[in-house]
């Protein structure tokens, strides 16, 4: 799943990062908003419409790797591949949200750009050090017990979209089953909240920054 963990965070936040705050700093929000159109709106309408573009990017990529596994002779499981392709629909969705989110809060067009890439680069490659670091800086100080530190650790890392779409994979399916731990968050269920969360929370965010801004 990989190549799902690259593509699908740098695709979701490219599709929407710029789509609300580049409007608003060519003026032409200010057109958009004068019809009968709220700022909720405008938010919504552009998740539901930079979702869409990215869930048929999605499956027209199942679809060609599919085709091509079937062409090469090999056969896979078709339900763990249906829950794969269900699961990155949301997670793609998460993504988006993510970038709507961020795009509808700012004012700045240029700092938005610096944002998209700092995002993606934290989603596919910073977390596991940053979180890494974080571990290390608990031992060196002797924060907790070691049980403790992992506990922590594994909170760390569920809250990665990337990481919560493994664990609900891993519940749907045969594969890629992940062992399960005495905490709540360290069960595979966790992950379709923690997916939820990630379409909920930013496009609220968004929203409510975006309410409250004066458009210049």
């Amino acid at each position: 799943m990989t190549p799902i963990g690259i593509f699908l965070p740098a695709v979701g936040i490219f599709a929407g990062y710029r789509s609300i705050v580049s409007e608003r700093e060519s003026g032409s929000l200010k057109l958009l908003l004068s019809l009968p159109h709220t700022r909720t709106d405008v938010v919504i309408g552009k998740f539901i419409g930079r979702t869409t573009i990215v869930a048929i990017a999605t499956v027209i990529g199942f679809v060609v790797g599919g085709g091509i596994i079937l062409a090469l002779g090999a056969t896979f499981p078709v339900g763990s591949y249906l829950s794969l392709l269900v699961l990155s629909l949301v997670l793609g969705a998460a993504f988006v949200s993510i970038s709507i989110g961020v795009s509808a809060a700012l004012k700045s067009e240029d700092l938005i750009v610096l944002i998209g890439f700092g995002l993606v680069i934290l989603f596919t490659l910073l977390w596991g050090i940053l979180t890494g670091i974080f571990g290390l800086v608990l031992d060196r100080y002797g924060i907790g017990s070691s049980a403790f530190q992992q506990d922590l650790l594994s909170f760390i890392q569920i809250l990665n979209p990337k990481t919560a779409f493994n664990y609900a994979f891993s519940t749907v399916s045969a594969v890629n089953k992940i062992p399960e731990g005495h905490l709540f968050w360290q069960h595979g269920w966790i992950g379709f909240v923690v997916l939820g969360l990630w379409i909920v929370l930013p496009l609220a965010f968004g929203r409510w920054r975006f309410a409250h801004a004066e458009l210049t």
